[in-house]
């Protein structure tokens, strides 16, 4: 019996209406229909709806539709609006099918609003999408996808697709006190997701990466009301280093090409001034390199490699540094050192290597 019901729960999710493919009109009956829904405690997949209101029309599996609904998406709070195609999608079924769907879940937003050149399974689609919300990682937990831990976001972008393909074109916005801008793509129909993607920003805060480290943050700079919280968990357990644990399962969950660069980077007491990163994820082995940093007129430069393809994650560290002005260094943390000027150009440079490696799900461990 568990058999027969594990089949029919398979077959159920490769036809579900609603996936990241798209919206699927070929598992919808062939009847012409107007049906009119009004209710309460509705469930659907991972959908519980306390309330839930639809108007659909289907002519020729060509459906128009206005839904609206509150509830929960598995534990978390979700409220929607949606209306796509209109009259004259049914009286002239080559007219483009127009698209308009705000999503909300507690601090995170999704709307996106444009249209396809075709329904069902969103050929042509050309729409503007917004992104808002505290943490992108909240964002993935709707969406199904391992994002990143970051500060609250706001991001624009025009959403394209071809096939498997979701472009994501003049993305724009900020993350935490960074701006962003560039070109994206999410490839799905693979082993596993594949995030493709070409950043920058003119002006990064230093505090925005640390969160994708485990690092806390800090409460004087753009931060959701949880990292807040766990700032002062963190400062009140007087660890040096970070003990937020790595999720490693998420590391084989998702695949990654991403290059970023920053033009000008606002640390604290660093003298830095640019960063650049290219990120490669694949199979649970994750590489970065270069990570590159443009350090008191010189560089470090380093490669790490971090392999999650086990419960404890392992890794391993190359780091080169070349022509760092010890002057502009030490300047920064006000350090004083007899014999040396510190405002006087050009006094005294470092360079040197280093490997090590590592092991553990956290930075401290």
């Amino acid at each position: 019996a568990d058999a027969g019901g594990g089949a029919e729960d398979e077959g159920q999710q490769e036809a579900a209406l609603i996936s990241l493919e798209g919206l699927n009109f070929d598992v919808l009956p062939e009847i012409d229909a107007d049906i009119g829904f009004q209710g309460q405690f509705v469930a659907y997949q991972d959908f519980r709806f306390d309330q839930l209101r639809f108007d659909l029309q289907l002519r020729d599996a060509i459906v128009v539709l206005d839904a609206s609904g509150e509830g929960q998406y598995r534990d978390s709070p979700l409220t929607f609006e949606a209306h796509l195609g209109n009259a004259q999608t049914l009286d002239d079924p080559d007219a483009r099918y127009p698209i308009d769907v705000q999503i909300a879940s507690e601090e995170t937003r999704v709307s996106a609003a444009g249209s396809a050149a075709e329904p069902g399974r969103m050929a042509g689609l050309d729409v503007d999408l917004r992104l808002a919300g505290p943490n992108l990682d909240r964002l993935g937990e709707i969406l199904q996808l391992s994002l990143p831990t970051t500060p609250p976001f706001d991001l624009q972008s025009r959403l394209s697709r071809e096939e498997n393909r979701w472009n994501f074109t003049s993305l724009s916005g900020t993350i935490g006190d960074s701006d962003i801008e560039g070109e994206a793509a999410l490839v799905l129909g693979g082993a596993r997701p594949l995030l493709e993607a070409e950043l920058s920003s003119k002006r990064l805060d230093f505090d925005d990466l640390g969160l994708l480290v485990g690092a806390p943050a800090d409460p004087e700079e753009t931060v959701s009301v949880d990292q807040e919280r766990a700032a002062a968990e963190a400062a009140a357990s007087r660890g040096v280093l970070p003990d937020e644990p790595f999720d490693v399962p998420e590391l084989r969950a998702m695949d990654a090409r991403v290059a970023y660069r920053a033009r000008q980077v606002q640390a604290s007491k660093l003298p830095l001034e640019g960063v650049v990163l290219d990120l490669t994820l694949e199979d649970g082995r994750m590489t970065f390199e270069p990570l590159r940093f443009d350090l008191a007129d010189g560089v470090l430069d380093s490669v790490i490699r971090l392999d999650g393809r086990t419960d404890v994650l392992a890794g391993e560290l190359e780091l080169a540094v070349r022509n760092i002005r010890l002057n502009r260094l030490f300047a920064a943390f006000d350090i004083e050192i007899a014999g040396i000027e510190m405002e006087q150009e050009g006094v005294g440079t470092f360079a040197g290597q280093a490997a090590l490696e590592v092991r553990g799900n956290s930075i401290r461990e």
